[in-house]
Protein backbone atom coordinates (compact mmCIF):
# COMPACT_ATOMS: atom_id res chain seq x y z
CA UNK A 1 0.00 0.00 0.00
CA UNK A 2 2.82 2.41 0.83
CA UNK A 3 4.41 1.74 -2.56
CA UNK A 4 1.17 2.62 -4.34
CA UNK A 5 0.80 5.81 -2.29
CA UNK A 6 4.41 6.79 -2.97
CA UNK A 7 4.02 6.23 -6.72
CA UNK A 8 0.75 8.17 -6.70
CA UNK A 9 2.43 11.07 -4.85
CA UNK A 10 5.30 11.11 -7.35
CA UNK A 11 2.93 11.10 -10.33
CA UNK A 12 0.84 13.85 -8.77
CA UNK A 13 3.91 16.02 -8.11
CA UNK A 14 5.08 15.54 -11.73
CA UNK A 15 1.60 16.51 -12.99
CA UNK A 16 1.52 19.59 -10.78
CA UNK A 17 5.00 20.64 -11.92
CA UNK A 18 3.94 20.32 -15.57
CA UNK A 19 0.78 22.31 -14.84
CA UNK A 20 2.95 25.17 -13.56
CA UNK A 21 5.25 25.39 -16.56
CA UNK A 22 5.26 25.26 -20.34
CA UNK A 23 7.70 25.19 -23.26
CA UNK A 24 8.07 27.85 -25.94
CA UNK A 25 10.18 27.53 -29.08
CA UNK A 26 11.44 30.41 -31.18
CA UNK A 27 11.75 29.26 -34.78
CA UNK A 28 13.88 31.97 -36.33
CA UNK A 29 14.53 32.22 -40.04
CA UNK A 30 17.11 34.68 -41.29
CA UNK A 31 17.55 35.82 -44.85
CA UNK A 32 20.87 34.92 -46.48
CA UNK A 33 22.47 38.30 -45.82
CA UNK A 34 21.29 38.63 -42.23
CA UNK A 35 23.68 38.41 -39.35
CA UNK A 36 23.30 36.05 -36.43
CA UNK A 37 22.63 39.03 -34.17
CA UNK A 38 19.04 39.23 -35.45
CA UNK A 39 18.29 35.88 -33.83
CA UNK A 40 20.08 36.97 -30.67
CA UNK A 41 17.97 40.12 -30.55
CA UNK A 42 14.73 38.15 -30.96
CA UNK A 43 15.78 35.83 -28.12
CA UNK A 44 16.89 38.71 -25.87
CA UNK A 45 13.66 40.63 -26.49
CA UNK A 46 11.65 37.53 -25.61
CA UNK A 47 13.67 36.87 -22.45
CA UNK A 48 13.29 40.48 -21.31
CA UNK A 49 9.52 40.01 -21.20
CA UNK A 50 9.87 36.77 -19.20
CA UNK A 51 11.65 38.71 -16.46
CA UNK A 52 9.18 41.57 -16.15
CA UNK A 53 6.42 39.87 -14.19
CA UNK A 54 6.47 37.14 -11.56
CA UNK A 55 10.24 36.74 -11.81
CA UNK A 56 12.30 35.89 -8.75
CA UNK A 57 15.95 35.27 -7.91
CA UNK A 58 17.33 31.73 -8.22
CA UNK A 59 14.59 30.53 -10.53
CA UNK A 60 15.38 27.42 -12.56
CA UNK A 61 13.20 28.26 -15.55
CA UNK A 62 13.95 30.82 -18.27
CA UNK A 63 11.44 33.19 -16.67
CA UNK A 64 7.70 33.53 -16.26
CA UNK A 65 4.83 34.20 -18.63
CA UNK A 66 1.20 34.14 -17.61
CA UNK A 67 2.22 33.40 -14.02
CA UNK A 68 3.85 30.11 -15.04
CA UNK A 69 7.46 29.01 -15.47
CA UNK A 70 8.48 29.12 -19.12
CA UNK A 71 11.29 27.17 -20.73
CA UNK A 72 12.64 28.63 -23.97
CA UNK A 73 14.11 26.68 -26.88
CA UNK A 74 15.57 28.35 -29.97
CA UNK A 75 15.75 26.81 -33.44
CA UNK A 76 17.58 29.14 -35.77
CA UNK A 77 18.30 28.01 -39.31
CA UNK A 78 19.33 30.07 -42.31
CA UNK A 79 19.47 27.33 -44.94
CA UNK A 80 16.64 25.02 -43.84
CA UNK A 81 14.44 26.44 -41.08
CA UNK A 82 12.06 23.49 -41.39
CA UNK A 83 14.90 21.13 -40.40
CA UNK A 84 15.42 23.18 -37.24
CA UNK A 85 11.71 23.00 -36.40
CA UNK A 86 11.54 19.28 -37.14
CA UNK A 87 14.56 18.48 -34.96
CA UNK A 88 13.25 20.57 -32.08
CA UNK A 89 9.78 19.01 -32.17
CA UNK A 90 11.30 15.51 -32.16
CA UNK A 91 13.34 16.30 -29.05
CA UNK A 92 10.92 18.28 -26.90
CA UNK A 93 7.18 18.74 -26.35
CA UNK A 94 6.62 22.35 -27.38
CA UNK A 95 3.44 24.10 -26.22
CA UNK A 96 3.87 27.29 -28.27
CA UNK A 97 6.11 27.82 -31.29
CA UNK A 98 6.81 31.40 -32.35
CA UNK A 99 7.56 31.57 -36.09
CA UNK A 100 9.64 34.64 -37.02
CA UNK A 101 11.50 35.38 -40.22
CA UNK A 102 11.19 36.19 -43.91
CA UNK A 103 11.51 32.58 -45.09
CA UNK A 104 8.85 31.10 -42.81
CA UNK A 105 5.13 31.30 -42.28
CA UNK A 106 2.65 29.58 -40.02
CA UNK A 107 1.35 27.66 -43.04
CA UNK A 108 4.75 26.17 -43.90
CA UNK A 109 5.31 25.03 -40.30
CA UNK A 110 1.76 23.78 -39.61
CA UNK A 111 2.28 20.30 -41.18
CA UNK A 112 5.09 19.65 -38.69
CA UNK A 113 2.78 20.28 -35.75
CA UNK A 114 -0.23 18.36 -37.09
CA UNK A 115 -1.48 15.94 -34.46
CA UNK A 116 0.50 17.62 -31.67
CA UNK A 117 -0.62 20.08 -29.03
CA UNK A 118 1.76 22.79 -30.29
CA UNK A 119 0.14 26.18 -30.89
CA UNK A 120 1.80 28.34 -33.56
CA UNK A 121 2.28 32.07 -33.10
CA UNK A 122 2.88 34.46 -36.00
CA UNK A 123 4.74 37.76 -35.49
CA UNK A 124 2.57 40.65 -34.45
CA UNK A 125 2.58 44.34 -35.17
CA UNK A 126 4.72 46.24 -32.70
CA UNK A 127 4.76 49.93 -31.81
CA UNK A 128 8.54 49.91 -32.31
CA UNK A 129 9.49 52.60 -34.87
CA UNK A 130 10.89 51.54 -38.23
CA UNK A 131 13.50 54.31 -38.07
CA UNK A 132 15.51 55.53 -35.13
CA UNK A 133 14.42 59.13 -35.71
CA UNK A 134 10.71 58.35 -35.36
CA UNK A 135 8.73 59.52 -32.36
CA UNK A 136 8.65 56.89 -29.64
CA UNK A 137 5.72 56.20 -27.35
CA UNK A 138 6.37 55.94 -23.60
CA UNK A 139 5.96 52.13 -23.84
CA UNK A 140 8.58 51.88 -26.59
CA UNK A 141 10.95 54.17 -24.67
CA UNK A 142 10.52 51.98 -21.55
CA UNK A 143 11.24 48.85 -23.64
CA UNK A 144 14.40 50.39 -25.14
CA UNK A 145 15.66 51.55 -21.73
CA UNK A 146 14.96 48.18 -20.06
CA UNK A 147 16.57 46.29 -22.96
CA UNK A 148 19.72 48.44 -22.87
CA UNK A 149 19.96 48.09 -19.09
CA UNK A 150 19.61 44.29 -19.28
CA UNK A 151 21.76 43.50 -22.34
CA UNK A 152 23.99 46.52 -22.85
CA UNK A 153 23.05 47.25 -26.44
CA UNK A 154 20.28 49.04 -28.35
CA UNK A 155 17.37 46.84 -29.44
CA UNK A 156 16.34 46.53 -33.07
CA UNK A 157 12.91 45.80 -34.58
CA UNK A 158 13.91 42.10 -34.26
CA UNK A 159 14.18 42.48 -30.47
CA UNK A 160 10.78 44.16 -30.48
CA UNK A 161 9.32 41.13 -32.31
CA UNK A 162 10.64 38.77 -29.63
CA UNK A 163 9.36 41.03 -26.86
CA UNK A 164 5.97 41.37 -28.53
CA UNK A 165 5.63 37.58 -28.89
CA UNK A 166 6.40 37.00 -25.22
CA UNK A 167 4.02 39.74 -24.05
CA UNK A 168 1.22 38.26 -26.20
CA UNK A 169 1.90 34.80 -24.77
CA UNK A 170 1.89 36.25 -21.24
CA UNK A 171 -1.54 37.85 -21.78
CA UNK A 172 -3.05 34.75 -23.42
CA UNK A 173 -1.72 32.25 -20.86
CA UNK A 174 -2.69 34.50 -17.93
CA UNK A 175 -6.26 34.79 -19.28
CA UNK A 176 -6.53 31.02 -19.82
CA UNK A 177 -4.77 30.06 -16.58
CA UNK A 178 -2.43 27.80 -18.55
CA UNK A 179 -1.80 26.24 -21.95
CA UNK A 180 -4.05 23.17 -21.81
CA UNK A 181 -6.92 24.67 -23.85
CA UNK A 182 -5.13 24.92 -27.19
CA UNK A 183 -8.18 26.20 -29.07
CA UNK A 184 -8.71 29.14 -26.69
CA UNK A 185 -4.99 29.83 -26.60
CA UNK A 186 -4.73 29.81 -30.40
CA UNK A 187 -7.70 32.18 -30.67
CA UNK A 188 -6.29 34.61 -28.09
CA UNK A 189 -2.90 34.67 -29.83
CA UNK A 190 -4.47 35.18 -33.26
CA UNK A 191 -6.62 38.05 -32.00
CA UNK A 192 -3.59 39.78 -30.49
CA UNK A 193 -1.57 39.73 -33.73
CA UNK A 194 -2.61 43.21 -34.83
CA UNK A 195 -4.36 44.61 -31.76
CA UNK A 196 -1.85 44.02 -28.97
CA UNK A 197 -0.51 47.16 -27.29
CA UNK A 198 2.56 46.85 -25.09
Amino acid sequence: MRTILAVTAILLSVSLAKAHSFNVALLISQSGGATASGGDQIRDGFLLATKERDGHPDEESDGHLGGLDVYLFVAEARDDPMAGARALLQQTAIDIMVVIGPNLSIETVRPLTAGSHTVLLAPGQTPFPASTGAIQTPAVRAFIDAFKAEYGYVPSPSAAQGYNAARRIDAAVRAQGGVSDQMALRQALTESQSTFDW
